[in-house]
């Protein structure tokens, strides 16, 4: 098979998978739907129905955080996982490693659908899922008047913000890109090292290494802060601090290369 890369052939390909991954991704994709409207549902329900002051109010939308992270980390881990995973039973491996196209775009093509379409599929549900709850937050708050100290009153609108504007852009948006890729990327070479129970594997092993690194993270800061007092008392707040933050993302996306390059290795070792 010549291993130069054609756009027409390439395109083939992309069309050709979809019929075997469509059904998979559109179906995982259905399944966080359906998580976010249940989780949302039972927020709204709750924001509505219960007595609570403006800032607990505020406060009880935060549960999108976490909701987006445990979401994005289940559908990016089964999508990444399962481009490769007939790779695990010899007879589809055979017919999936004889289509008619070079290597390169077998690779560029898994690319696709794993990191492009995979994570944009997830932001462009949660964006729209979210901005449907923000804009019947704000039609709550639209009739409410807002009195301050000096009591004129004030309407105020924007308490809530949507999601994705109030936290990911512009500041942590690329490092929230490159976090999903590094997921995907890591169960996209478990699928081609591991074969067979791949998922449970790399779970497994990044489980173990997530362990390993809180254990000498704690480690360290009984290190630097045992026998030690605070000299004053701040509120605890996340605060997104750029350059670190840039510093964090350029060494994931360093990681990601590395990890896609041993799948590209990994991937030729498994056609020859």
């Amino acid at each position: 098979m010549e291993q130069s890369f054609q756009t027409s052939r390439f395109l083939k390909l992309l069309k050709r998978q979809w019929l075997d991954l469509g059904k998979v991704y559109l179906s995982t994709l259905l399944i966080i739907v359906g998580i976010l409207l249940f989780c949302y549902s039972i927020a709204y329900y709750s924001f509505m129905t219960n007595d609570y002051n403006i800032q607990n109010r505020i406060f009880s939308t935060n549960f999108r955080y976490p909701l987006f992270i445990v979401t994005s980390i289940i559908f990016l881990s089964l999508i990444g996982n399962h481009y490769f995973s007939h790779f695990g039973n010899k007879g589809r491996a055979i017919i999936d490693l004889m289509l008619p196209a070079s290597r390169l775009e077998k690779f560029l093509a898994s690319l696709f659908y794993t990191v492009f379409f995979g994570i944009a599929g997830l932001l462009l549900i949660y964006y729209i899922i979210d901005w449907a709850f923000i804009l019947k937050m704000r039609s709550w708050y639209e009739s409410m008047k807002f009195v301050p100290i000096d009591g004129e009153p004030v309407k105020n609108v924007n308490l809530v913000f949507p999601f994705m504007l109030d936290v990911f852009i512009p500041y942590a948006f690329p490092f929230v890109l490159a976090v999903g890729g590094l997921i995907v990327s890591l169960y996209h070479f478990g699928s081609l090292a591991f074969g067979r129970f791949a998922f449970i594997k790399i779970t497994l092993s990044v489980t173990v290494l997530i362990g390993i690194i809180g254990f000498i993270w704690v480690k360290f800061a009984q290190m630097f802060f045992n026998g030690r007092i605070p000299i004053e008392e701040k509120q605890l707040r996340i605060q997104w601090d750029l350059e670190p933050l840039q510093v964090f993302t350029w060494v994931i996306c360093l990681i990601i290369g590395f990890i896609w390059m041993l799948c590209y290795l990994k991937f030729k070792e498994k056609e020859v």
